[in-house]
């Protein structure tokens, strides 16, 4: 799952890169937000299906009804009614659950953008990110400090026994922290001069890791001829970290990872409560988009006790599904959820003004008549059927 979410991640990751460097003018935050419209964008042929498939759900729901309170007690009978009225309306009742599964790893691999940016949309190479944790750590940075023993803790090696390889470094601790990256680009956003040494040190990298991993000359030899082109590669990406971070205002930090923890929030307020307020406005917009973009039911039409249930399930659910997962994931998600429901009731209000107007199905009046007609005429076949029976 790790490795599929990752290859998904990396064309994100790129579009997030392009739109931070051009019309996200070097604001994350920025390209954040111009990064969800373009999602919604091209997740747009799918919203105007679900949209059509909700509204063809209201155009039959009170015939369905008549259908469910006439065949309440044959169950078999009430499941063939109502795929015949499925398949005389057109209408798929899985249709619109479709765009819902695709917003799933769209979210899964914009987690894991968020938690490696230097991975998926910087493209610092490995090797960089490896000699930047060595040198947090010997400069006795204490967050790294606390990395490193819990790196050792973990791998059960001595941090001084591996550090000569920047890449198995980067490997281990990735494995060891998961967002050992942010913290990395926390600590060159608090120590500017360290990126500075670090790209003044970068051919001597290079070379000792060409040396670590090519011992017979003539093999050395081949890297040698790429070793200019290298340079220039690993240069200009190690360069994109200058002036980079993941803020918005200097204040909300999208790499912490909200937290209800008294102790976490009191020990770093400046840093956790940022966070959890990201958090809560994704929790009420996310409330209060589903409550809006509910349909409204047709006052003629009966709601059988299921539907209204099920109603309720997904105006309280959704909500206490947004807390659970961005408690357990950077506040940047938190962010691109609140943006996105944002955006989403203005896509479905917008979306449902035009398909009425092209003639597409509305709630109201209009929907209890064509379903009354039906439901006419359903009624008279099955009394038909029943004295010829």
């Amino acid at each position: 799952m790790d490795f599929v979410l990752s290859y998904i991640a990396i064309p994100f990751g790129k579009l997030l890169f392009l739109i931070y460097n051009t019309v996200g003018l070097h604001s994350y935050a920025l390209s954040l937000l111009l990064f969800t419209i373009a999602v919604k964008l091209l997740l747009l042929p799918l919203s105007i299906k679900q949209i059509r498939s909700s509204q063809k759900m209201q155009e039959i729901q009170p015939e369905l009804a008549r259908i469910q309170e006439r065949f309440k007690n044959d169950k078999e009978k009430l499941n063939e009614e109502t795929m015949k009225l499925y398949q005389e309306k057109k209408y798929n009742p899985a249709s619109g659950c479709f765009p819902l599964l695709v917003q799933m790893p769209i979210l899964f691999a914009l987690f894991y953008v968020i938690r490696m940016p230097m991975t998926f949309m910087l493209d610092v190479p490995k090797l960089a990110t490896g000699e930047l944790i060595v040198a947090a750590t010997e400069s006795g940075d204490t967050v790294f400090k606390s990395a490193s023993e819990t790196f050792e803790k973990m791998k059960k090696v001595k941090f001084d026994d591996v550090k000569e390889n920047p890449l198995t470094i980067y490997n281990d601790y990735r494995q060891t922290d998961p967002y050992i990256e942010i913290k990395i680009i926390e600590y060159i956003d608090q120590n500017p001069d360290a990126l500075q040494t670090a790209l003044d040190s970068t051919p001597d990298t290079i070379k000792s890791y060409y040396d670590l991993i090519e011992t017979d000359p003539a093999k050395r030899a081949k890297l040698d001829e790429g070793y200019e082109a290298d340079l220039s590669l690993f240069t200009k990406r190690l360069s994109r970290l200058e002036g980079f971070n993941i803020k918005m205002w200097n204040f909300f930090n999208f790499g912490v990872v909200p937290t209800i923890s008294w102790d976490a929030i009191k020990t770093e307020p400046m840093r956790q409560i940022p966070a959890l307020l990201l958090l809560l406005i994704a929790v009420v917009t996310t409330f209060v988009s589903t409550k809006l973009m509910m349909p409204k039911p047709d006052p003629k039409a009966k709601q059988n006790a299921q539907q209204g249930c099920a109603t309720n399930s997904m105006l309280y659910m959704s909500p206490l599904m947004t807390l659970w997962f961005g408690l357990t994931t950077p506040a940047g998600l938190a962010f691109y959820w609140t943006i996105n429901n944002v955006l989403s009731f203005a896509q479905q209000k917008l979306l449902t003004a035009h398909t009425k107007k092209d003639g597409g199905a509305a709630p109201g009046n209009q929907v209890a008549a064509q379903g009354k007609e039906g439901g006419t005429a359903r009624d008279k076949n099955g009394q038909k059927r029943g004295k010829n029976g």
